[in-house]
């Protein structure tokens, strides 16, 4: 991935398929998820901080878990 779409709706598809790669009801610490991240985008942090805006992630003491879908912003 070249860049991180500005379009609101090319964003969230693009953070579906990006959080395929994290297990349900797995907790990681948070140089896990940059390292998964990396692999897609060198700005790691904007992708991480995109997820938790989107509620597909949840952030305690930099420990992440993926939210239940449901949660998740929509795409209109």
């Amino acid at each position: 991935m070249k860049q991180i779409p500005a379009q609101r709706k090319k964003k969230l598809m693009l953070l579906r398929h990006l959080i395929k790669g994290f297990e349900r009801g797995k907790k990681y610490e948070e140089k896990e998820v940059n390292a998964y991240i990396e692999n897609y985008h060198e700005d790691y942090a904007t992708i991480r901080r995109e997820f938790i805006m989107a509620n597909m992630m949840y952030r305690d003491h930099n420990v992440y878990e993926v939210n239940p879908e449901e949660l998740w912003t929509k795409i209109d």
